[in-house]
C-alpha cells in the first residue's frame, strides 16, 4: 500500500508539469505566457505581462536544451538566457570577442553561466538546478530499479555547446530500504 501511495504521489506530481512556451512558424519569436525578464541595469528578474511576444536571439539554444517535461523554473531561466542580447548591455565593447554572463534565479540557487560572442550568439552554457521535478522517465527508472524509494534531493545539469554537444544529467539522492544512495542518470532515464 505504501508503494502504491508513493507511486501515485509521483504520478500526480509530474502530471502537473506542462509547457509554458509555444513557437510559431518563426523560430526566432517566442510567445511567452507568465514569463520573466531581466532588468538590463540591475539584472533583476521581473514578471512579464501574460502572452508577451519576444524576439529570442538564441532560439536555437532554447530548442536544443529545452526538455518538454522540464520544471517551470528551468524553462523560465532558459527563456531569459535565450532572449538576452549582450550587444544591448552597458558592458558590451566591439573589441571583446567573448562575454561570460551568470544568470541566477530563485531561492534554490538556479544558475546558468552563458558565454556569448560579440554578435550576441550563445556559444556555450552550463546550467545547474536543484530540487526540480524530475522528468517522468527518471521517476520510472528509479521506481523500476528501487521500488519504494523516495527522492531526497536532486540536481539537474546541462552542458551546452553551439556545435551540437549537449549533456543533460540528473544527480538524484534517494532513500531505499533505510539506505541513502546517489544516482547519476541521463534525461532518458538511463543510469550512468
Amino acid at each position: 500500500m505504501k508503494n502504491f501511495l508513493i507511486g501515485m504521489f509521483f504520478l500526480g506530481f509530474t502530471s502537473l508539469i506542462h509547457s509554458q512556451i509555444a513557437f510559431n512558424h518563426d523560430p526566432d519569436v517566442l510567445f511567452l505566457q507568465n514569463a520573466t525578464r531581466i532588468n538590463d541595469a540591475t539584472m533583476e528578474v521581473a514578471t512579464m505581462p501574460e502572452k508577451t511576444v519576444v524576439k529570442a536571439i538564441n532560439a536555437t539554444y532554447l530548442n536544443t536544451v529545452s526538455v518538454s517535461e522540464s520544471a517551470k523554473r528551468v524553462k523560465s531561466l532558459e527563456d531569459i538566457v535565450s532572449r538576452y542580447d549582450i550587444r544591448q548591455q552597458p558592458v558590451f565593447q566591439d573589441k571583446l570577442e567573448l562575454y561570460e554572463i551568470n544568470f541566477r534565479q530563485g531561492k534554490y540557487g538556479d544558475k546558468i553561466t552563458a558565454v556569448f560572442n560579440k554578435d550576441g550568439k550563445l556559444i556555450k552554457s552550463y546550467e545547474r538546478f536543484k530540487n526540480i521535478a524530475p522528468a517522468n522517465n527518471i521517476l520510472k527508472a528509479i521506481s523500476a530499479k528501487y521500488p519504494g524509494a523516495t527522492i531526497k534531493t536532486n540536481t539537474y545539469k546541462v552542458l551546452y555547446e553551439v556545435n551540437g554537444k549537449i549533456l543533460k544529467t540528473y544527480k538524484v539522492k534517494i532513500a531505499h530500504n533505510g539506505i541513502e544512495k546517489v544516482l547519476k542518470m541521463n534525461v532518458n532515464g538511463q543510469f550512468i
